[in-house]
């Protein structure tokens, strides 16, 4: 404050800044049928990775396969993870 100047009363957020907004009606809480079309759909290609990568996932529990999913290094098994979950 400066000198001279009268002491004035605190900043108050809803009656100084929110004085000339009218009040908001309440929200009304949506149903999970509302909300679900704001979900992101899932594209063509984000599906076929998904079956793509369950696919891999469940031959490579096979035991006939596990031991060739075993001589792959772990650094390229992940790199096909990271690539069919993105």
């Amino acid at each position: 404050a400066l000198p001279g100047d009268v002491p004035s009363a605190p900043f108050r957020y809803d009656g100084d800044y929110l004085a000339d907004i009218p009040a908001a009606a309440p929200a009304q809480p949506l149903s999970a049928l509302e909300l679900q079309r704001y979900l992101p759909q899932e594209t063509p290609a984000a599906a076929a990775k998904s079956g793509l990568l369950s696919a891999v996932v469940y031959l490579r529990s096979l035991p006939v396969l596990r031991g060739v999913a075993r001589r792959i290094p772990s650094h390229w098994q992940r790199r096909v993870k990271n690539w069919l979950q993105a």
